[in-house]
């Protein structure tokens, strides 16, 4: 029953995603990536003249500019992906008058999610694959590539995403909102989450709030892995940290997801 439920939900979002979004969400992804990295590029080449200062090698630990930008653009986008469709799948079950029949419906609540959260890494990386040639465009390089590190940030930092996703669930269900809510997460996320410089360089009370985000660590670890060299064992604290707020953030999003779906279908009957 679960497996039948997890497989149905996987094609019920490719068949959604073919039929009503076809190209709009694939074409704003590469467009979002590419007017980044542009950006980034013009400031770089022509602005800092192709330098970076000591004190950026010295917080980033590393002088690729553009590969230290192109990771936390590409992780940023990654996690928008993920946040925005499997926090939106139970207010878009409301909102085709699906919601009470999926409530109902006897299957393992974690699978729902999880079955977007598959599907959704499915398509993001589809996307990104045609963004490869976006790196030889702007002379991105990544020093060092170790394949099990890489799975295994990736593993974590999903785990991590789908407890943040959840309570972003909960808060678009219960206000039955989506714009408001998702638009302010990911600002924030992208302001001080170091995705365009180190989050040392932002005062001390604001980094200390990003590191309550995952995106944050994740980040932390994919440049690591990808531009210094660094093994997992030295990054320990962000392996950690991601770890621990996966499991938190996603407690907290099962226990409040009973109590938040009963006050959506009140809301539905009165």
């Amino acid at each position: 029953m679960n497996i039948y439920v997890f497989k149905a939900n996987v094609y019920k979002y490719f068949i959604t995603l073919y039929r009503a979004y076809p190209r709009s969400f694939f074409i704003s992804s590469i467009l979002t990536i590419t007017y980044t990295l542009l950006y980034s590029y013009i400031l770089y080449e022509y602005i800092f003249e192709g330098e970076v200062s000591s004190s950026f090698i010295g917080e980033a630990g590393t002088s690729n500019y553009m590969g230290y930008i192109l990771v936390g653009v590409l992780v940023y986008s990654f996690t928008v992906s993920t946040l925005l469709n499997v926090s939106r799948s139970l207010i878009t079950e409301k909102r085709i008058g699906t919601l009470e029949s999926v409530m109902l419906a006897p299957y393992n609540r974690g699978l729902y999610f999880l079955a977007y959260m598959v599907a959704q890494t499915i398509h993001t990386f589809g996307e990104l694959v045609f963004a490869i040639p976006i790196l030889i465009v702007f002379k991105v390089k990544f020093a060092y590539f170790d394949l099990l590190s890489f799975i295994i940030v990736l593993s974590i930092s999903l785990l991590a995403f789908l407890g943040l996703s959840l309570l972003l669930a909960n808060l678009m269900l219960y206000t039955r909102d989506t714009y408001i809510s998702q638009n302010t997460l990911f600002t924030v996320m992208f302001l001080i989450c170091g995705i365009n410089f180190p989050i040392t360089y932002l005062p001390s009370f604001v980094s200390k709030i990003s590191y309550l985000i995952p995106l944050t660590h994740s980040i932390k670890l994919f440049r690591g892995i990808l531009l210094k060299g660094e093994s997992l064992m030295i990054q320990m604290d962000s392996v950690v940290a991601l770890i621990l707020q996966g499991i938190i953030y996603s407690m907290i999003g099962f226990l409040t997801l009973k109590k938040v779906e009963k006050i959506a279908l009140e809301k539905i009957g009165g």
